[in-house]
């Protein structure tokens, strides 16, 4: 490396920026995933499909939708977790997407704490940058509009501030899941409908709604939790009557809710 940056006369500081960079990266261990756990290869494939709603299921069921469609159609959630999630880690510095890129994932914030700009930094150390960027912290949700929109492209830049666990819902095997129903009342392709029809009159109106608008247009970020609640109830009534029961949705997305759930998930005991 360092007879790389002498040949090609990369700046100090540019070169300081590396080095610092790939130290920390071989310090740095993140959660095993399950294709580097080999003996798992030996479940049936029933088993292993169980195993993946296990994993990812408690931390998708936090968006309204997501629990929408497990009241509904819980063979949609095994396929999903079966075809459609996986695990991201993602380190210290480094960029989830960057601008203008097209959006192939929606992701779930695990562990960990990233910010979102809309305009680049001209830093990338620490947090001193003339662009601030906005905290997105364990338990939000970003980049929904992937799985919606085919040709939904990123606002902005996510980056990673410390180690970063993320669920990635992969929006194009996501779309072949979940909306292909013979059916144009199923709670998917209902959701869909009043999601897309809300995020078009909020960028028209430049308000801060579904989709987070900011400075006139809209984000990756997760927009405001009630309004996603109500169009999930909409979409699925069966969750109406389960929230009549007492089981609301409102609770799975509770600040306790998320961190009983993410420390479960990490076998971490309750603080």
């Amino acid at each position: 490396l360092r007879l790389f940056c002498g040949e090609r006369s990369v700046s100090a500081g540019m070169s300081n920026r590396i080095w610092e960079f790939l130290r920390h990266k071989q310090k740095t261990k993140f959660c095993l995933k399950e294709e580097e756990v080999v003996v798992l290869d030996q479940l049936p494939k029933s088993m292993r499909n169980e195993l993946r709603r296990d994993m990812f299921w408690p931390i998708a069921r936090m968006h309204p939708m997501f629990a929408g469609l497990e009241a509904t159609d819980p063979h949609i959630v095994s396929r999903l977790c079966d075809r459609s999630i996986s695990f991201a880690s993602i380190p210290s510095m480094e960029d989830v997407f960057a601008r203008g890129e097209a959006a192939e994932y929606m992701f779930f914030v695990i562990s960990g704490h990233l910010e979102y700009f809309l305009r680049r930094s001209i830093s990338r150390r620490g947090t001193s940058s003339s662009t601030p960027g906005l905290a997105v912290p364990a338990g939000e949700w970003v980049s929904e509009g992937a799985l919606w929109f085919e040709n939904w492209k990123h606002f902005g830049w996510l980056r990673a501030k410390v180690n970063c666990e993320l669920l990635a819902v992969n929006a194009q095997s996501f779309r072949r899941v979940a909306l292909v129903s013979p059916s144009p009342y199923s709670g998917s392709v209902i959701y869909k409908e009043a999601l897309t029809k809300r995020v078009k009159e909020d960028v028209l109106k430049q308000e801060d709604g579904i989709t987070r608008i900011l400075e006139g247009r809209p984000s990756d970020l997760a927009g405001e939790r009630k309004a996603v609640e109500q169009i999930a109830q909409e979409a699925f009534p069966e969750v109406i009557v389960k929230m009549k029961r007492g089981d609301s949705i409102t609770s799975l997305l509770s600040g306790e809710t998320i961190s009983r759930n993410v420390n479960n998930f990490f076998g971490r005991k309750p603080s």
